[in-house]
């Protein structure tokens, strides 16, 4: 069943074990391990959520997608008790998550959207959706979650993992933006700022289809350079919202509103992306300020990656001791 026994084997082998048992007791072992978390404090309940996300990745992949589809009902069971309890419990997975490498989050939001798609009728990929804005991007939309039916069926074009086969409407893309990322820095964050004004002044409608391929040239970018582009755009924000913060604001809610009709893929890329270069290339100080500035940025920037972090981005000294060596180097 599971790939390898790397890492602390005792530690995350009683979550990926309880694939082996019938349906059932599956999911009454999984509301009750979530029970046991939730009555953590929050640091412990994190690592406890970091285990179980390593029991979940250790699986091969069919048992990997048996777990994943058994962990979503009992998430939807326990929002129908208690909703807060539930959005907490995922906003503790959304922080783990934050904290891995893209290697390792790309394939992770495959899995679920997959799953999400071929085993939820759209009622509760809908509930699911408003558990948190990160896994709202996972979850497969690009079909259009009015449109599905049963455990994802649609009107009979149905394709792998309940979507549709439909081929998909091609996307415009703007070359001239994402060619910013080959400019020094300084050029870069007044090309990006030019734009930024430039679209300001349009109406939101005109604005909306400017940022729409704007958005497709910037996450077609590879990934390094994506995460440069990422990190000098965050920066020219943060520059406009000094001088005026609804100006900012307004850009940002038009990155929402077109992200929203943007398939589910692009839309995590740019849930990794954000979460990436937050912990690597961002000071806390932005992080915080972009927190406070962008509600919808919340649950891509992940907080455990700066709160326990010095003026510089160096480790307060009494939580040195706590760092340990992330899970997926632990082969």
């Amino acid at each position: 069943m599971a790939k390898q026994s790397w890492g602390p084997g005792r530690v995350h082998s009683s979550w990926s074990e309880l694939v082996t048992l019938e349906l059932g007791l599956r999911a009454v072992a999984i509301s009750e391990r979530f029970d046991r978390v939730l009555a953590l404090p929050e640091r412990q309940a994190e690592l406890a959520v970091e285990e179980m996300v390593v029991g979940e990745h250790v699986l091969e992949a069919v048992d990997r997608d048996a777990l994943t589809t058994a962990r979503l009902r009992a998430l939807l069971v326990l929002a129908a008790q208690d909703l807060e309890r539930a959005r907490r419990l995922q906003r503790m997975y959304d922080h783990v998550v934050a904290r891995l490498p893209p290697h390792i989050a790309e394939p992770r939001a495959a899995i679920l959207h997959r799953v999400s798609g071929a085993e939820f009728g759209s009622d509760e990929v809908e509930r699911l959706a408003r558990l948190s804005p990160a896994l709202r991007a996972q979850l497969p939309t690009a079909v259009g979650l009015g449109d599905l039916g049963s455990r994802g069926a649609t009107d009979g074009r149905i394709g792998v993992g309940g979507m549709t086969t439909q081929p998909p409407v091609p996307l415009g893309s703007d070359s001239t933006w994402g060619n910013l990322v080959t400019l020094d820095p300084k050029a870069r964050a007044a090309a990006i700022r030019a734009r930024f004004d430039e679209v300001l002044a349009l109406g939101d409608e005109e604005m909306d289809a400017r940022i729409r391929e704007m958005i497709v040239a910037e996450y077609e970018l590879p990934t390094t350079a994506l995460h440069t582009f990422t990190a000098a755009r965050l920066r020219v924000l943060l520059c406009i919202a000094g001088e005026d913060a609804e100006r900012a604001r307004r850009l940002e809610r038009a990155y929402d509103r077109v992200i929203d009709h943007l398939p589910g893929a692009l839309a995590m890329r740019r849930t990794v992306a954000v979460q990436t270069v937050a912990r690597t290339q961002l000071e806390p100080q932005e992080v915080e300020l972009l927190r406070g500035l962008f509600p919808s940025l919340l649950d891509q920037l992940p907080r455990a990656a700066t709160s326990g972090m010095a003026a510089g981005g160096t480790p307060h000294p009494s939580q040195a001791r706590d760092v340990r060596k992330p899970w997926w180097k632990l082969w």
